[in-house]
């Protein structure tokens, strides 16, 4: 059992320094302008559907965050462990719906996975276990967190939470 779980560790240790030059390309400055172009229509485009799609769009600070730990698939090799989060805002600005004060919305959020790599999926994006404290842009549907983006926030990707809140107010 040892060696199998040794084994596993240098696996993903070869794989995580690895695969960043994998996945990332290195790029002209005329390609990155280009690239970016792109990817800010294409993230457009994404948050568009994402709006149409949630029944609630707002931007609003996240107050009070709680969970509870849920083991998931136990009799794995692996067992997924998961916080099932529940967080509650105020001072909430309505792009779309209706969030009803101190209503709980819910995300999970995996103490297992890691992620290697550039770029990732636009819904890929949650407050995480220490958002507490934080303003976010928030996409949710049926009571789940869909998506959100911090605010104000040093852009990471394409549109700060900010931007895409200005943009979405914009597009209605």
């Amino acid at each position: 059992m040892k060696r199998s779980a040794r084994s596993l560790l240098l696996s993903v240790l070869v794989l995580s320094s690895a695969a960043p030059a994998m996945a990332c390309a290195v790029l002209s400055p005329e390609q990155v302008v280009q690239k970016r172009k792109e990817g800010l229509e294409k993230m457009k485009t994404d948050v568009r559907a994402l709006m149409d799609e949630a029944d609630q769009v707002f931007v609003g600070y996240l107050g009070k965050l709680t969970y509870r730990e849920e083991t998931r698939e136990p009799d794995a090799r692996i067992p997924i462990i998961v916080h099932v989060n529940q967080a509650h805002f105020r001072n909430v600005q309505q792009i779309k719906g209706r969030y009803k004060d101190d209503q709980p919305l819910e995300f999970v959020t995996s103490q297992n996975r890691i992620m290697i790599g550039c770029g990732g999926e636009i819904r890929d994006t949650n407050p995480g276990d220490h958002g507490a404290g934080e303003t976010f842009l928030v996409y949710a549907k049926d009571g789940k967190i869909i998506r959100t983006n911090l605010l104000p926030h040093v852009p990471a990707g394409l549109m700060d939470g900010q931007q895409e809140a200005d943009f979405l107010r914009a597009a209605k």
